[in-house]
């Protein structure tokens, strides 16, 4: 398993939220830094029966 956070971004419209490799490190301008860190889109999974959500990040990473 490695390290990595789910970035949220709402300020730009609708878009699928992704897992960021490392730790968040605060940015002034904007809120995280990124920089070249791998990224992937995440797929999210419901349980119909019992509400549980799974993610997942598939791929070979974005960006």
């Amino acid at each position: 398993m490695e390290e990595g956070y789910v970035l949220d971004i709402t300020d730009s419209g609708k878009k699928t939220a992704k897992w960021i490799e490392g730790a968040p490190e605060r940015s002034v301008w904007v809120g995280l830094k990124t920089g070249s860190r791998r990224s992937f889109a995440l797929r999210a999974y419901r349980c119909a029966e019992c509400g549980f959500v799974d993610l997942y990040a598939p791929g070979r990473g974005e960006e």
